[in-house]
């Protein structure tokens, strides 16, 4: 029950809720054009090699189709996950059903009582957004990626009519068990759910002692999440193109290869309007380390931002994270402009310096600040110190008292959190 109090407590927050809707929603508005790339590669691939094609223009509209029947049964689930906390398909596995925090006050709030439900949901209702929020974003993926997956096996198979497939050949081909798990896959990455080797290490250290688990929660909350940002990420930019060769070399098939080059120019692109805009001074990058540039600063300055002026003269900053694993490649931009400014040329040293600034890129987001806290902690000690005690017991403090906020919600415009 504490451990589902100092969660709440710290995912509460309207920023975590934003970046996690924000997310969502850019992952599937990426899904059509990168479709649409998948598809130029697969024309031109088969028109020099002479081979089959594999990716086809029709996927297009029924990814479309299938994502608006994806989001309705989203939705479904959202609602079913918000007032009961927990997924529809765990019923199907009640010794595993998650206890939630199970509120049982004898002559006030018994077990199974309304009253019990309504503190259930008091307490457990940032959670609960947030999981609902991932149902109806992975719900609206899954349809898409279903009929997308589906009318491209049928087509393949000789089933449709032209590039047309019929409605009852597409739910046939939805069934089949390669394409169901295709597009099951591809819905948990879109929600940053996927296999990593991050979310395998929190399957295993759930199998530890409790006292192990603690100590790593303690600044080390999140893993899985972070992990899958930087590998989306990374993928996004022109490295992309070296993870796509090696994937065609390891045989993972010309739909995943083409997606993953698709993957790669639209990041790419986003680095190139980020590397302008920086330019430009619209973006921020990281916090100054030097103590003279940090007094040059404007008050509400924030870094990896998108600065913003309305039109009576007042400067806005949003943050960076909400886009998600499309963040990463901005930063790399940010990080390159940087280094062009110094009038650096490319070289490993560059490249080490540019990692290194992608790296504070994501120590500075919220769900890795307790690894932040804790590194400077143990080299400065004294005040920082101070800040990781004071953040790890702010975390315990319950969410409906206004708890959890520190190194939770972002910056405060001083770097610390």
């Amino acid at each position: 029950r504490l451990q589902i109090v100092r969660y709440a407590a710290m995912l509460a927050q309207t920023t975590t809720h934003a970046i996690n809707a924000g997310g969502g929603v850019l992952a599937n508005a990426m899904a059509i054009p990168t479709r649409a790339l998948m598809v130029g590669g697969d024309v031109a691939r088969s028109r020099v090699t002479g081979a089959p094609r594999e990716v086809f223009a029709s996927e297009i509209g029924a990814q479309l189709h299938g994502m608006k029947a994806g989001a309705q049964d989203g939705l479904k689930q959202a609602a079913f996950i918000m007032q009961y906390g927990f997924h529809p398909d765990d019923i199907t596995q009640l010794d595993h059903l998650r206890g939630g925090f199970g509120t049982n006050i004898p002559k006030i709030a018994p077990e199974g009582s309304r009253r019990a439900a309504a503190v259930d949901f008091l307490v457990e209702y940032p959670l609960r957004a947030l999981v609902a929020g991932d149902a109806i974003m992975r719900g609206t993926a899954r349809g898409g990626y279903a009929a997308a997956e589906a009318t491209a096996a049928a087509i393949k198979a000789g089933r449709s009519h032209g590039r047309n497939v019929s409605p009852d050949v597409l739910r046939e081909f939805m069934d089949k068990p390669a394409v169901a798990q295709r597009a099951e896959d591809l819905a948990r990455r879109d929600v940053l759910q996927e296999d990593t080797a991050a979310r395998r290490f929190s399957g295993w250290l759930r199998t530890q002692p409790e006292i192990a688990q603690q100590a790593v929660s303690q600044v080390m909350p999140f893993t899985a999440t972070p992990y899958a940002i930087v590998a989306q990420g990374v993928g996004m930019t022109p490295a992309g193109v070296v993870k796509a060769i090696r994937d065609a070399k390891l045989g993972k098939g010309t739909r995943h290869v083409e997606e993953t080059l698709a993957r790669s120019a639209i990041g790419t692109s986003v680095m190139g309007v980020a590397a302008w805009q920086y330019a430009n001074g619209n973006l921020t990058g990281p916090y100054p380390e030097d103590q003279a540039t940090r007094s040059t600063l404007p008050p509400g300055w924030r870094e990896w931002s998108i600065k913003s002026t309305d039109s009576q003269g007042e400067t806005k900053y949003y943050p960076l994270a909400p886009l998600g694993a499309l963040g990463l490649p901005a930063a790399v931009a940010i990080m390159m402009v940087e280094e062009a400014k110094q009038g650096n040329t490319l070289s490993p040293d560059y490249l080490g310096r540019v990692g290194l600034g992608v790296g504070k890129y994501m120590i500075d987001q919220t769900s890795m600040r307790g690894m932040s806290d804790l590194a400077e902690a143990m080299s400065r000690g004294g005040g920082a110190m101070d800040r990781l005690i004071e953040g790890i017991a702010s975390s315990y403090s319950p969410h409906v008292l206004g708890g959890g906020g520190v190194g939770c919600d972002g910056n405060d415009g001083a770097g610390t959190g």
